[in-house]
């Protein structure tokens, strides 16, 4: 393996998908039907939600 191979595969970058937790589009639609709702306050709770897979929160 040269150097530049191994360059990639220590320095890759994460994917958006593994930093950020997929928005829950049922919950928003739900939510947000709610009396003094707004999507700025839906996005702060998003902003602020730990992102953990599901399984892994489920054995917690």
């Amino acid at each position: 393996m040269d150097e530049a191979a191994l360059e990639r595969r220590l320095l890759v970058s994460p994917r958006p998908s593994d930093i950020y937790a997929p928005p829950a589009y049922g919950h928003i639609h739900h939510e947000i039907g709610r009396k003094g709702v707004t999507l700025m306050l839906l996005w702060g709770e998003y902003d602020l939600a730990p992102v953990v897979p599901d399984t892994v929160q489920s054995l917690r």
